[in-house]
């Protein structure tokens, strides 16, 4: 997929598919030390607070993929992540992420007048507390957006609905990724499979805000050909004279 995103065989509306990104990022993840690809990608995450979770994380064990799984845990509803991720042993501990990813497409679900929570961060929220509970692990829910800022508003809209209808379960919490960082974390890499993954985020757009620039200063020089002697030019005055036309004129024609 990969090589045919680079070579242009990808329709655009193809290649913007969120689908095929996530496969593409963490697809390509998956095969390389995560020291590698999994860290330094992670590295570029903060929370709310502006803080990076991960920024002194090392995996000292192999992470367990799972894509696209469809999760419900007991008391919760079913929600279908993008990726889940496990990693059994780190400088952080055990880990349980949950990664959610979206490109040029919203939330799929908001609140609603229900029990369980609904919305789409709080719905997997609820349910990464209980997969990390029995995993005895850490859990993270990864919001991986193409937003220029922090995503703010999605995720007060998840918090309010969360504290309402779980208020004796831990606050949500939610780790931003931006995919604008990642082009340039992932064309550092050793591995050609991580530039070729840079190369397509570049392709789709995927690049980081670096300001306005101003345009260029050009200094222009004018140059007449011909003078002219103003005395010699001879101005006609014309003067201005307004006639009322009579009552006659402005009677219409029979």
């Amino acid at each position: 997929m990969l090589q045919a995103q680079l070579r242009g065989k990808l329709t655009r509306r193809e290649e913007a598919l969120e689908d095929i990104l996530t496969s593409d990022l963490f697809g390509s993840l998956k095969y390389v030390l995560p020291s590698d690809g999994l860290v330094p990608v992670l590295s570029r995450a903060v929370s709310l607070d502006g803080t990076a979770p991960f920024e002194s994380l090392r995996i000292l064990s192999t992470p367990v993929y799972l894509f696209w799984p469809k999760v419900q845990a007991s008391g919760c509803r079913l929600c279908e992540p993008d990726v889940m991720i496990l990693v059994p042993d780190s400088t952080m501990g055990k880990l349980f992420l949950l990664i959610e990813v979206k490109f040029k497409t919203g939330k799929s679900s908001r609140a609603d007048k229900g029990i369980l929570p609904n919305d789409q961060l709080a719905r997997e929220w609820d349910n990464l507390l209980e997969l990390a509970k029995q995993e005895q692990a850490t859990p993270y829910l990864v919001y991986l957006t193409a937003d220029l800022g922090f995503p703010a508003t999605d995720l007060d809209e998840a918090r309010a609905e969360f504290s309402m209808k779980r208020p004796n379960k831990s606050a949500l919490s939610i780790v931003w990724l931006p995919w604008r960082q990642l082009p340039d974390v992932l064309s550092k890499s050793n591995h050609e499979i991580l530039k070729d993954v840079s190369e397509v985020l570049v392709n789709v757009g995927l690049l980081p805000f670096r300001g306005v620039r101003a345009p260029p200063a050009y200094v222009l020089s004018w140059l007449y050909s011909k003078s002219y002697g103003w005395s010699q030019i001879e101005f006609v005055s014309s003067p201005w004279r307004y006639r009322v036309k009579s009552n006659a004129e402005l009677r219409p024609e029979p």
